[in-house]
């Protein structure tokens, strides 16, 4: 059975593109969507209409947006590291807010990427396929060990490729 990816955002455009990006860049996850970071929660804890887990199997990988309604990301990132089943869970916030301050609080409370939600589909794929090699791949990374290897490894100053990392944050490149 295919991987689970749970996303949380109320944006159904900015989900279809996600979905749509996995399917391009050829990735065989299956990819489930709550619309409230509260649905997150619920989603999680197999509560309410996700007791089944055979119809929604716990995931591999938590994307969610910070502004949510009902509970936004950073309350689902501080109940996900709160709980001690979901400790390796990752969890990638991929967002429209650039503030230098909600990647720094997102981080801190326990995410493990933050990415810019991009423009298009070619920017989607390309954010897929880094969270699909770094987190979902055969051997993906455990939360701690991609940790102490972020901790110890510079950033690039500036990669030019189709997306770079800037900060622990990576936005489409400038055209």
């Amino acid at each position: 059975m295919a991987q689970v990816i749970l996303v949380a955002d109320d944006d159904p455009d900015d989900v279809f593109l996600l979905s749509r990006a996995f399917l391009t860049a050829g990735l065989p996850h299956r990819v489930l969507h709550v619309r409230d970071g509260q649905e997150a929660i619920s989603y999680l804890a197999g509560e309410q209409n996700y007791v089944d887990r055979f119809r929604f199997p716990l995931p591999a990988l938590l994307v969610l947006d910070l502004n949510l309604p009902r509970r936004n990301g950073f309350d689902v990132v501080t109940w996900v590291r709160g709980q001690e089943q979901f400790q390796d869970l990752p969890i990638a916030v991929i967002s429209s807010s650039e503030k230098p301050e909600d990647l720094q609080r997102a981080k801190q409370l326990g995410a493990d990427d933050y990415r810019i939600k991009p423009a298009g589909l070619p920017g989607w794929v390309t954010i897929v396929k880094d969270l699909a090699s770094r987190w979902l791949g055969s051997y993906p990374e455990s939360r701690r060990i991609a940790k102490l290897r972020d901790l110890a490894a510079p950033l690039s100053k500036d990669v030019r490729t189709e997306a770079h990392l800037v900060s622990g944050v990576v936005k489409s490149a400038p055209s």
